[in-house]
């Protein structure tokens, strides 16, 4: 073979190879924040699900996760931390869960549109909706109360 044609195949494999390891790290980072994503329609469908079955209110995180594990489907995907809190009177929720990855996905009971931020406060002003009389349930890195925790 060739001498020129060995050394461009080896060229060619050898980009090949750095442009593949270059893009790892993005895969990883989108498949954790799909996760996390998968994580808050659970948590809607849940919600949605708690009040068909009867129940006239939304529900706080560590309820929603003890509901979910009677039904023998927990919510939290792999690596994803997350907390809901539902307003006073029951009628709204917003859900907030930091991915793998470090960003963070909100969603409330009021929008189907998922909020992205590098903080949980930026995720919910993205979602552009939250029900009264409800926070933020997330501060710094952990659930401002544990009952709004959705680890069961």
């Amino acid at each position: 073979m060739h001498p020129m044609l060995v050394l461009g195949s080896i060229v060619i494999t050898v980009s090949a190879a750095a442009f593949t390891v270059a893009q790892v790290p993005g895969w990883i980072t989108n498949s954790q924040d799909s996760t996390a994503v998968a994580t808050l329609d659970r948590i809607s469908a849940l919600q949605e699900d708690q009040l068909s079955g009867g129940s006239r209110t939304f529900i706080n995180g560590k309820d929603l996760a003890a509901y979910a594990k009677s039904l023998g489907a927990p919510i939290k995907g792999s690596g994803v931390t997350g907390c809901v809190a539902k307003s006073t009177a029951g009628t709204g929720w917003v859900a907030v869960v930091r991915s793998a990855s470090g960003s963070y996905f909100a969603r409330t009971s009021e929008s189907t549109k998922d909020g992205k931020g590098r903080i949980a406060d930026e995720a919910i002003i993205d979602v552009g909706s939250m029900p009264a009389s409800l926070k933020n349930p997330y501060t710094g890195n952990a659930c401002t109360y544990t009952g709004y925790s959705i680890t069961a």
